[in-house]
């Protein structure tokens, strides 16, 4: 699954049901924590880096929002006011600098906002962190 990095799980298994239903089993696997299957991921992109002279580090902030069952689950996205519910996510994407062809995702921060926008603490929010270090 990591060499069809951004595709669909159905995509990446190339329509194979049985590997569609592995890949599946994998991610719901309790046993199995999911920084484990993105630290595989952030791997798989710095061997990735080895032929490239020189890659640039994207890196931006974006919201998830969701409005189905589990909505009520995740954190605010904006306002008290907002229905709005979700991650906050900040992933940092490399890419070669001659081609500008996306390599992979080596870093990715995420958080839950707060109900209320006044109990956000700097120091305390629920923010998570995995990341992949490249050392060149």
């Amino acid at each position: 699954m990591s060499r069809c990095s951004g595709k669909s799980i159905a995509e990446s298994c190339r329509g194979n049901e049985a590997k569609v239903e592995r890949a599946y089993r994998l991610i719901h696997n309790d046993k199995i924590p999911p920084e484990v299957i993105r630290a595989s991921g952030f791997q798989h992109t710095a061997e990735l880096t080895q032929p490239y002279e020189e890659i640039l580090a994207l890196d931006d902030s974006t919201a998830l929002s969701y409005k189905h069952q589990v909505a009520e689950d995740l954190g605010k996205l904006g306002r008290t006011t907002d229905k709005s519910r979700g991650w906050w996510v900040h992933p940092t994407l490399l890419l070669d600098s001659l081609t500008t062809r996306t390599i992979g995702l080596i870093h990715q921060e995420y958080w839950l906002g707060p109900n209320n926008p006044e109990e956000i603490n700097c120091d305390t929010h629920n923010l998570y962190s995995t990341h992949y270090h490249l050392i060149t």
